[in-house]
């Protein structure tokens, strides 16, 4: 249906482009702009939260993790005249912005115990963790908008916008990450020395790539300076809604381990592991034993999450609307 309605779009602006009179001009833009965001936000924002709360004291912490808002746009645009003060115009735009981010945590203790004159030693613990993710959201707009204009003096214009839009988005999530747990029990019984030891080290990129497909809406002003001949300045200011309802995709897992335990380190384990799946993302609210709060979440998975930990869960929504402010030239055929 989508498809059906975009098709529509473009013949009837071709139509315009066919009949005779009116002059066609070419407009190419960029610019920088603000978005909201919907539920990526939420995720990144429970996620600072979350790694702020499970790392306190004694752990040492550092996070980095900043939500997408900012993003940098351009696009080009023809448009055609429909009478002294009405136009056309049909245009193909990109949006987009890469985040990356941080997330650490170290913890690093030591005891000594005392059971008996027999059965003493020492446990030294150390356990670090670092994560890398990186966020880059994506869309290609086709837009269909209408101009008012209002002439102003020596030439100047203001021009009232409003359109519709459809949105092709993409997103993906690459993350980086390490983790190393090291366990170390020095027995003293009966005057010999046992050394047990729990060491574990895992490393991995997770990468997950989503799509989708809405339809939204826009509006604004700009003002249009002549600057010689056909050729015009444009300042433009505009408003977008656009609301992403269903994220799917796939993700992939890879990583590798190697574990070793007991008096000694005698027995040990390694191996590689990649998992794949194809899946819509949801957004859930993550229950949390170790700090007893709740914290929103995405989830990637093929179904709705099932998990005593997740309070709930709905597909995710991710959205464009916010401001943008572009600068661009106008030429006259």
């Amino acid at each position: 249906m989508r498809g059906k309605v975009l098709v529509l779009l473009f013949c009837f602006f071709f139509g315009f482009l066919k009949a005779e009179a009116s002059p066609i001009s070419l407009k190419f833009y960029g610019g920088l702009g603000w978005l909201e965001g919907g539920d990526l936000n939420k995720s990144i924002r429970g996620w600072r939260n979350y790694s702020r709360d499970r790392n306190r004291a004694p752990y040492s912490f550092d996070s980095k993790l900043r939500e997408l808002h900012g993003f940098l746009e351009g696009g080009f645009e023809v448009q055609r005249s429909i009478s002294e003060r009405l136009s056309m115009g049909i245009g193909l735009g990109f949006l987009g912005k890469r985040r990356k981010s941080l997330v650490s945590w170290k913890l690093d203790k030591s005891e000594d115990y005392f059971h008996s004159p027999s059965d003493f030693g020492s446990i030294s613990l150390e356990e670090e963790g670092n994560a890398q993710p990186e966020y880059w959201l994506q869309a290609v707009p086709v837009t269909l908008s209408i101009y008012y204009s209002f002439p102003l003096r020596k030439g100047i214009k203001l021009f009232l916008k409003g359109g519709v839009g459809y949105y092709f988005g993409r997103m993906t999530l690459t993350e980086n990450y390490d983790y190393r747990f090291d366990y170390m029990d020095d027995k003293n019984l009966s005057g010999s020395v046992w050394r047990f030891v729990d060491r574990y080290e895992s490393s991995g990129t997770y990468f997950e790539e989503t799509t989708s497909r809405t339809f939204g809406l826009q509006g604004g002003g700009s003002i249009e300076i002549p600057v010689r001949g056909p050729l015009f300045l444009i300042f433009e200011a505009l408003g977008r809604w656009a609301d992403f309802r269903e994220w799917k995709g796939k993700k992939r897992d890879a990583y590798a381990w190697n574990h070793s335990w007991g008096f000694w380190g005698a027995h040990s384990d390694r191996g590689e592991r990649e998992e794949t799946l194809d899946g819509k993302l949801w957004l859930v609210e993550f229950q949390s034993d170790e700090t007893g709060n709740s914290y929103p979440r995405l989830i990637f998975s093929e179904r709705k999450p099932l998990s005593s930990s997740y309070l709930e869960g709905k597909l995710a929504r991710v959205n464009l609307n916010g401001l943008s402010l572009r600068a661009g030239l106008r030429l006259n055929f």
